[in-house]
């Protein structure tokens, strides 16, 4: 097991053909397998479950409007992880177990907050623009939707300026 450990073979190629000092080694190697145990308890682990759990429940489906739900709380996680990502990684047990406990809290919140019709919207017009089309995966599903999303803000964008300044009314 040690033989194949990614952390074992880094530390002895940057050793090189130097003589390995075993109690300095043990302690290098301790440590380092500490972090990794902290870091698969950071908020990456949280959102990669429950990122795994949303698509196997999801299955494979044609897009349609009763997938919108499901898109925008995958959407939701995704937002989660961009803004998580600036943490720096936990350096003890303790810092490691609240973060994993904050990340549950919050992953917990994409679930219980109302979806809003504001938030539903432009998902649900890229939906209808995209149904029929599949069967895909709710990651693959949520790309498209995003890139067709896009697509209908960067039309909608242009034919605006296309109008021209609207006049204003006082």
């Amino acid at each position: 097991a040690l033989a194949k450990d990614p952390d074992v073979n880094d530390m002895l190629n940057e050793m090189g053909d130097k003589p390995i000092n075993p109690y300095r080694f043990y302690d290098d190697l301790v440590k380092k397998l500490a972090v990794r145990g902290y870091e698969s308890k950071g908020y990456k682990a949280v959102y990669q479950e429950n990122e795994k759990a949303m698509n196997f429940t999801f299955g494979k489906k044609k897009v349609d409007e009763s997938c919108v739900d499901d898109l925008i709380r995958l959407n939701r996680l995704h937002e989660m992880q961009k803004q998580d990502s600036a943490y720096a990684v936990p350096y003890d047990e303790q810092s490691a177990n609240d973060i994993y406990k904050n990340a549950r809290d919050r992953v917990r919140s994409i679930n219980r907050n109302p979806i809003t019709a504001k938030e539903r919207e432009p998902f649900l017009k890229a939906a209808k623009a995209l149904e029929g089309e599949g069967p895909f995966g709710l990651d693959e599903m949520l790309n498209k939707v995003l890139a067709k999303k896009q697509e209908q803000v960067a039309a909608e964008n242009a034919a605006a300026e296309a109008e021209g300044p609207q006049p204003q009314m006082s």
